[in-house]
């Protein structure tokens, strides 16, 4: 694609919000991945953890037109050192820690694979990144009662974990549809929390398992 724009003279735009995690999972530099762009944009708050912010690169002169169209549209920001300092200590501290979400995910995927549900699957070797997307079978569970089992502390839950090694966990997931969720992991949990997500995950899958065997 990017040799076709050259050829035509076509400017080619990224829309990178995510260029950096697929830079690691693929292991190589982001400047291969954006080679033939003429410009590129990409999000400092997914997966670099800043609060906020993203960045628009290109030549001189489109940068000084989309700074006046910006400006034009009510959308300038003033202050915004804060921000950007914020934005700067994400990237030269947290590209190369995105590893750490990619195996986190992997770890979850992994745990859901290993509990061998035929209601709740996963297929981890089409996981690259940091989002784990789960398969639920709606035609016996739908994905937002999975979603909201997660999410609740159950009172059996503590005796069921590890002799109560593990305390009552709350997992926060995004219902996609009836039949996906998605499950996304970041710089702000650690391994420990992802072990307990874990347990969390396989003991609603129990119940999941275990009611509908029951039917």
């Amino acid at each position: 694609l990017g040799k076709l724009t050259k050829k035509r003279n076509i400017p080619l735009h990224m829309d990178g919000a995510r260029v950096f995690n697929a830079a690691v999972s693929l292991g190589v530099p982001v400047s291969r991945i954006v080679k033939y762009c003429d410009s590129v944009t990409f999000c400092l708050s997914k997966g670099l953890g800043a609060p906020i912010g993203s960045i628009l690169i290109g030549e001189k002169s489109f940068i000084e037109k989309a700074r006046r169209l910006r400006k034009v549209l009510g959308g300038a920001m003033r202050q915004a050192g804060i921000v950007a300092a914020a934005g700067l200590y994400a990237l030269e501290n947290c590209v190369e820690r995105l590893a750490d979400d990619h195996r986190n995910a992997k770890k979850i995927a992994y745990a859901i694979q290993r509990t061998a549900s035929p209601y709740v699957t996963v297929n981890p070797d089409k996981l690259d990144t940091n989002i784990l997307l789960v398969n639920i079978n709606s035609t016996v569970v739908d994905a937002k009662y999975f979603v909201s089992e997660l999410i609740k502390i159950d009172p059996d839950e503590s005796d069921s974990q590890s002799n109560n090694k593990i305390r009552s966990t709350a997992v926060r997931i995004a219902q996609i549809n009836d039949a996906r969720v998605r499950v996304v992991t970041h710089k702000n949990i650690t391994d420990k929390e992802v072990d307990m997500a874990i347990e969390k995950i396989k003991y609603v899958i129990g119940k999941i398992d275990t009611y509908t065997n029951d039917q």
